[in-house]
């Protein structure tokens, strides 16, 4: 995980993961980098798929300013948001803490959610598109 300044090109910070591969499918960084807002702006969020071995990922934030770990989610590997075993889960912004857990699909979700307000769209690889509601 890299920032990067655009104007040089002068690596700032890196964040490196050890990620495997198994029959063509990848692992590391697929997913766009979350960034933070509010109370949340000095944090990014990134979604890094088969770390400790072919089945399990991790979700890190990870301050903007140095690339230093605030916390890591380890699960079944994710390319999105959501991960391989079909789940989306909800955790806190600043400590990583599991608020809520929702099972929408028997296989991975490959999508990356789209999120407004209160309100989450994403598809998945059983063929069906979720709208979910956060209270």
């Amino acid at each position: 995980i890299w920032k990067i300044d655009a104007q040089t090109g002068e690596i700032i910070w890196h964040t490196d993961y050890q990620c495997y591969t198994d029959d063509g499918v990848s692992g590391g960084v697929q997913s766009t980098i979350a960034c933070g807002k509010n109370s949340l702006s000095d944090y990014i969020y990134v979604t890094v798929a088969k770390t400790s071995d072919n089945a399990s990922g991790v979700l890190v934030c990870l301050k903007k300013s140095d690339g230093s770990k605030v916390w890591e989610d380890s699960s079944s590997y994710a390319w999105s948001y959501c991960n391989s075993t079909g789940d989306v889960r909800l955790l806190d912004g600043k400590t990583g803490e599991l608020n809520d857990k929702l099972s929408i699909s028997d296989g991975v979700i490959e999508a990356s959610p789209a999120v407004y307000d209160s309100y989450m769209v994403v598809g998945t690889r059983d063929c069906k598109i979720w709208g979910i509601q956060f209270k």
